[in-house]
């Protein structure tokens, strides 16, 4: 049987492809018909106040409500970890064995400890929000500590 050839390795997705099992084993293979009906070609003329029980494959062009900014997420804490984890054959505080050496950066590179040393491996992540798209309508009246690089066009 074709379809349990395919699902003794975890490559099942190869396994179809090389067969191409995909009619002949959908379950398997991942490739089921769709059940969920087209959407139409056309949107309908009128707008509805009363919401569809299920929801449409596209967002609308339309906000439903005023946007608002979207929530800065709380940053996460910046810590290595302090246990000792495998990595290839070997076992060990990976995070100290980096942070024992001059060429600290070449260690972090060498087992990839970015993610699990962001500290030693002076890898956190920005807690700096990301700029806007468009300047703020409002002028303010407040100067900033730090002046433009660019003169102003707005006279003051």
């Amino acid at each position: 049987n074709w379809c349990r050839w395919a699902r003794k390795t975890e490559d099942i997705a190869g396994r179809c492809a090389i067969r191409n099992l995909y009619k002949d084993c959908p379950v398997t293979c991942n490739s089921c018909p769709s059940t969920t009906p087209a959407p139409t070609q056309n949107p309908t003329a009128m707008i509805s106040n009363i919401p569809t029980e299920v929801p449409s494959a596209l967002p609308s062009t339309l906000p439903s409500v005023p946007s608002t900014p979207a929530p800065i997420p709380n940053p996460t804490p910046c810590v290595d970890r302090s246990d000792q984890w495998a990595i290839g054959r070997s076992t060990r505080y990976w995070c100290k064995w980096a942070a024992k050496t001059e060429d600290i950066a070449g260690r972090c590179a060498i087992r990839n400890l970015y993610k699990d040393c962001p500290v030693t491996c002076n890898s956190c992540p920005s807690t700096t929000p990301a700029p806007t798209q468009n300047p703020t309508a409002m002028i303010s009246n407040i100067p900033t500590e730090v002046p433009s690089a660019l003169p102003s066009t707005l006279p003051s």
